[in-house]
């Protein structure tokens, strides 16, 4: 096995990879080929990990396979799976991301609603603005449609039905929903949106991660726009 990866979530801090590499040279996406890689096997090396702006917790390095022997219990599924297994994968996990986003999103309201129902300008709540107060009821439908959307997709999947489409729209509704109140609770918060002890700040760099995870909001009005 050889090749390089250059943004590995727990790189060097895994004891396996999932690695999916070109068993077929020239055969496209008919010659990938997934692999389960012992990262203790001579050949694999973690590059210096990566200071990140959010989830510190799980370390972002770059990884690189040099003539990576690999058993043949390592291979999953045969040459040609491979692309199978990253779709199957993606769509799986879209819909949990969509749930991260939810409950981040949940947090933020619960943290600038509490904000604006105390905070006073010229001795008046700033929730008693409707140019405030408006976009909190805005931002309160969105969060529970982003709720129904991921638990359809939920529900799709324990009753064994199709959920590609389902997948990419909780995904991309709840992402974008969570940079959005992200975004206007540093705006409404002000300075105090930029204090380390305030989520809001934190929260809004993980959003910009979260829309990325699983494919970009347009790598997801791809996806719908072909299942419709």
């Amino acid at each position: 096995l050889n090749g390089e990866k250059t943004v590995v979530i727990n790189c060097g801090i895994a004891d396996y990879y999932i690695v999916i590499a070109t068993a077929g040279p020239g055969k496209g996406r008919a010659g990938l080929e997934a692999f389960v890689v012992d990262g203790s096997l001579r050949g694999v090396a973690c590059e210096p990990r990566r200071e990140a702006l959010c989830f510190r917790n799980s370390p972002i390095g770059a990884m690189r396979f040099d003539n990576v022997a690999v058993p043949p219990e390592g291979a999953v599924g045969g040459e040609g799976s491979g692309y199978l297994l990253v779709m199957e994968t993606l769509d799986k996990g879209r819909p949990l991301v969509g749930a991260c986003c939810v409950g981040a999103a949940r947090r933020v309201f619960d943290i600038i609603l509490a904000h604006a129902k105390s905070r006073k300008q010229f001795g008046i709540a700033l929730y008693s603005f409707q140019g405030v107060s408006f976009k909190l009821a805005d931002f309160s439908v969105r969060i529970r449609a982003a709720t129904l959307l991921y638990r359809e997709c939920l529900s799709r999947i324990d009753r064994g039905e199709g959920f590609t489409m389902e997948a990419s729209m909780a995904k991309l509704y709840a992402s974008e929903t969570l940079r959005d109140i992200a975004s206007f609770g540093l705006e409404l918060m002000g300075q105090r949106g930029y204090c380390e002890e305030n989520a809001v700040h934190e929260i809004f760099h993980a959003s910009q991660l979260l829309i990325s995870i699983d494919g970009s909001s347009n790598v997801q009005r791809m996806v719908i726009a072909s299942q419709l």
